[in-house]
């Protein structure tokens, strides 16, 4: 996962919120998304990721160093 010159993540998540899949701007490898108490409810590689399943919510997604939220509709 890169990082800017700024020292800010290249990894973006989009559409954010998101109703099906989302689509991340570099390939995630490993990642772990996480709901509000703290489960761990998928694993994510690629550049894209199914969420159908999951409930409504706001879920985490860690990888390596990265944080990042994304808002489940």
């Amino acid at each position: 996962i890169g990082i800017d010159e700024e020292g800010e993540t290249l990894l973006k998540a989009y559409p954010n919120p998101v109703v099906d899949v989302v689509h991340f701007t570099q390939e995630v490898n490993g990642g772990i998304l996480y709901d509000m108490s703290g489960k761990a409810v998928m694993e994510i590689n690629g550049e894209s990721a199914n969420l159908s399943h999951l409930s409504r919510g706001l879920y985490t997604l860690s990888a390596g160093d990265i944080s990042l939220q994304i808002l489940k509709q």
